[in-house]
């Protein structure tokens, strides 16, 4: 017997008995043939207890740190650049970027490099969270990289 309690036509349903919001949101954008009973998708609006602050450029940039040793910090519209010079031709040899997660849940995501290929993503449900991880993530680097 499956753990997720379902509706005649097979939607998984809340403990009331009602069809999940999340599921109608998926059968309502055309794609329902193709979940899987497993899949969960995000609600087209957070929860209010998902609720995540709006996070501006100008509060992200006061609060992440400056750029230790020699990394270089690049301050643009819609996100920070830390950058780590490389040698091996166009590639840096590191690159964090951080900016505003408007997308996801969380309040700030960052998005790491390592040479010319995309090692992760991380994301914090506040700018003080991510400013220590990034912060600890340029100390990280710098040790293995000096």
């Amino acid at each position: 017997m499956s753990a997720v309690a379902t509706a005649v036509d097979g939607a998984p349903v809340n403990a009331a008995g009602s069809v999940r919001d999340d599921h109608l949101l998926y059968r309502r954008s055309g794609h329902a043939d193709d979940c899987p009973p497993h899949h969960i998708h995000p609600p087209a609006v957070p929860d209010a207890d998902m609720a995540v602050p709006s996070i501006s450029m100008p509060q992200l940039e006061a609060a992440l740190p400056a750029p230790p040793g020699a990394w270089e910090r690049y301050d643009e519209s819609s996100a920070v650049q830390y950058r780590l010079p490389g040698d091996d031709g166009p590639c840096v040899a590191a690159k964090l970027t951080v900016r505003p997660d408007h997308l996801g849940t969380a309040a700030v995501r960052v998005d790491r490099i390592a040479g010319c290929r995309r090692t992760g993503t991380t994301r914090h449900a506040d700018i003080d969270a991510a400013a220590d991880a990034v912060g600890a993530e340029l100390a990280a680097v710098l040790a293995v990289t000096t």
